[in-house]
């Protein structure tokens, strides 16, 4: 049977369709649309621009869905819809324009279903137990963080704030200056500090995912010419050389510009933020996967026996 999970975020709506046969899922394909909800978001509330633009992209993909004779489609939001005042209102105008249902999830939900996709390519596709440490999943609004200990997760949290909420905040062009980085990592340390409990978030290993840490792993590896994809393994010291070649030459910001143009302008912000979670946790180890909550929510949904 074929399914269809859509994923919308702050910066990007993405859908995944997958076989499911036996207990165990397989990807067919994946497309994603640059939306950018969160820059029709004024004083915390959608705007009806923006839930046009949302009910067009779901609508397309619903398309696609019965395009490929999907057995079921479902559609989660995450930080986009979950973090605005009119969060309800957008949901119900959207059914209202398209007859399509959005589940709003929690920060913890996400970083369940994260981690979930997470350990099914771990377990799966590269037969290892992950190390103890911790698995971040960034966003456009929102990053969730998960306490690995003993491959399971420990502790779950969901932080206010994700690459593009920060570009929103604190930059003013295209590519922070000095001072604005310099706030944007000063902010990250305080919220790590405050939100974080001593101990619970640490360990020699971090993996990331999400848009901009696929896009920062990219920018890693053309820059550093170590492998990149998924899994791929890198130090922190990697992250803060790309960061620091970004804010000094500017050939190198051009380079990278015309290989993820669509993520350029969270490239710097996402940096910042890996850097502090790295110094924060004492990491040593990095590695970046491609796996992400749709996966998770097929394979959750998988395990309690709802599709099979």
């Amino acid at each position: 049977m074929k399914y269809a999970v859509t994923d919308i975020g702050a910066n990007t709506v993405k859908i995944s369709i997958y076989s499911v046969e036996n207990g165990a899922a397989k990807h067919i394909v994946s497309q994603s649309t640059p939306v950018g909800l969160a820059g029709y978001v004024t004083d915390g509330v959608l705007s009806d621009t923006g839930i046009s633009e949302l009910a067009a992209v779901v609508s397309d993909y619903e398309k696609l869905a019965e395009t490929v004779s999907a057995d079921g489609a479902f559609y989660i939001a995450t930080a986009s819809l979950r973090n605005i005042s009119n969060g309800e209102y957008a949901v119900s105008e959207v059914f209202r324009r398209t007859g399509i249902r959005i589940s709003v999830i929690s920060g913890e939900r996400e970083a369940e279903l994260g981690f979930t996709g997470f350990l099914s390519a771990a377990h799966g596709a590269f037969k290892w137990f992950p190390d103890d440490g911790i698995f971040a999943d960034m966003g456009g609004g929102s990053t969730e963080l998960v306490s690995v200990v003993g491959g399971s997760d420990a502790f779950r949290i969901s932080l206010p704030f994700g690459a593009l909420k920060l570009y929103n905040r604190f930059v003013s062009g295209v590519i922070p200056t000095a001072a604005e980085v310099d706030g944007i990592s000063r902010f990250v340390r305080d919220e790590l500090r405050k939100n974080l409990s001593a101990g619970i978030f640490a360990g020699n290993t971090v993996y990331l995912t999400g848009g901009t840490a696929k896009a920062a792993g990219k920018a890693v590896s053309w820059l550093t010419g170590k492998p990149r994809g998924n899994m791929a393994q890198f130090t922190p010291a990697d992250f803060s050389s790309v960061l620091d070649r970004c804010m000094n030459e500017s050939g190198c910001l051009h380079f990278l510009a015309s290989k993820i143009p669509d993520r350029i302008h969270m490239l710097i912000p996402g940096l910042c933020v890996f850097s502090e979670l790295f110094r924060y946790a004492g990491t040593e180890r990095v590695f970046t996967v491609y796996s992400g909550i749709r996966d998770g929510f097929i394979y959750d949904m998988i395990r309690k026996g709802t599709i099979c």
